[in-house]
């Protein structure tokens, strides 16, 4: 990934779809994770 990606949690990759286009991959193990600390952000505010 591109320098500014690299650490943006939740993005695992990218990949050039047939089209051209640029699609971000997800890591799936950080989500469950991330949405957790969503949670905890929401009650605080």
């Amino acid at each position: 990934l591109e320098q500014n990606f690299r650490r943006v949690e939740g993005i695992a990759g990218a990949t050039i779809m047939g089209d051209g286009s640029v699609a971000l991959i997800l890591d799936v193990d950080a989500l469950p994770r991330l949405a957790a600390r969503e949670d905890t952000a929401d009650e605080r505010h």
